[in-house]
């Protein structure tokens, strides 16, 4: 297909922020172009149709940066960690307001301090940015009504279930891993997760990295040089301080559902009587995750972890449920698939508040003021 219908292919597949904001900043007078500067084939047919002869070796970067050159933005919004995308773009054109994107879990040594504001859905981050004087501003993630449109929002059979990745690291999910392993003992949840797709080949690299890790624990013993134990160490890429994780732990795997992605996620939502919500270590005190917007917004009744700034998304106990331990998460569950009636009213009402105040045609009016106030 040429570049433009399978841009038009990906967006409608609802996945990410796919062209919400194309449409809810058309009122505010933007033209918005978006640019997937990690679709490969998408990119490599948009080098091919504007004449690269060298298209099929291109770094991704340097198209992505051809593509900025050529729309000649007043405003690039850079939504990656790419640092070779972000260089190149800079240096194609450096007139533009430079706006950065971070979630509650960033990369520490991304060159934050280049953009003119970085926004984030993380109250957090928007403090950490703050501190190391970075313009920086809250922005919550949003609902797009048009999905009501593209998937079949009858209640399906499914009763409780939980969507979402299951990094094991420090800043990602180890609390998220601790409570699905002593839910999955007390309740029926379907577990949808990337992690259900790793490989044996994953299970044998991790197994590698441990005998080298273990391996340079012997040799630190019995007195080999720090600078020889680098270098052993290098050769599995691993740190002398940081022991290799399984991929997915060993109990929890048999639990797990494949992964769902755009519209089958919001189908898989949609078909859920009740959907959990676990946020990520980075979010100890802050509501912040597109799944708040994303299960209320479909219908579904929302079960989420208690955050203090949840009351000014939702109100608790009559558009959502919240939960501050994992007896209190069953116990709520239980009684949700028990008295499907008042699931029913809290799910509805959780919608109606979301295409209310939660909309990407909401955060067009923030991000609007945002852009004003600096331009």
């Amino acid at each position: 297909m040429p570049y433009a219908e399978q841009r038009d292919v990906l967006f409608r597949d609802r996945f990410g922020w796919f062209d919400a904001y194309i449409r809810a900043l058309a009122s505010y007078g933007y033209d918005v172009e978006i640019i997937c500067g990690n679709v490969e084939p998408l990119q490599r047919t948009w080098a091919k149709e504007q004449g690269f002869e060298d298209y099929h070796n291109m770094p991704l970067a340097n198209i992505a940066a051809a593509q900025v050159g050529k729309y000649c933005p007043d405003i690039v919004w850079f939504d990656s960690s790419d640092s070779d995308a972000l260089k190149a773009i800079q240096q194609e054109q450096s007139q533009h307001f430079l706006i950065g994107w971070a979630g509650s879990a960033f990369p520490k040594k991304f060159p934050w301090n280049n953009f003119n504001l970085v926004l984030s859905c993380a109250p957090e981050s928007v403090s950490q940015f703050r501190e190391a004087d970075i313009d920086s501003e809250h922005l919550n993630h949003a609902f797009d009504p048009v999905i009501l449109s593209e998937i079949d929002t009858q209640r399906g059979q499914l009763g409780f279930s939980f969507i979402g990745q299951l990094v094991r690291g420090l800043q990602f999910h180890q609390n998220r891993e601790e409570m699905l392993l002593k839910l999955v003992e007390e309740i029926d949840i379907s577990v949808y997760s990337p992690s259900a797709n790793n490989s044996i080949k994953a299970d044998i690299k991790y197994l590698v990295k441990y005998a080298f890790y273990q391996g340079g624990r012997f040799l630190g013993k019995v007195g080999v040089p720090a600078s020889k134990l680098q270098k052993f160490l290098k050769v599995a890429s691993i740190q002398p301080d940081a022991a290799p994780v399984r991929p997915v732990h060993p109990l929890l795997k048999k639990y797990l559902k494949p992964a769902v992605y755009g519209l089958d996620m919001y189908q898989a939502i949609a078909q859920s009587r009740v959907m959990l919500n676990i946020h990520a270590d980075s979010s100890p005190l802050y509501a912040s995750n597109a799944r708040l917007f994303e299960v209320t917004g479909v219908g579904t009744c929302l079960l989420t972890d208690y955050k203090e700034n949840i009351s000014e998304l939702f109100e608790v106990d009559k558009e959502v449920l919240t939960y501050s331990s994992i007896s209190e998460c069953v116990e709520k569950a239980h009684w949700l698939l028990d008295n499907p009636d008042e699931c029913e009213k809290i799910a509805a009402a959780g919608q109606q508040r979301v295409l209310r105040d939660h909309t990407f045609d909401n955060r067009a009016i923030q991000l609007d003021q945002l852009i004003r106030e600096r331009i």
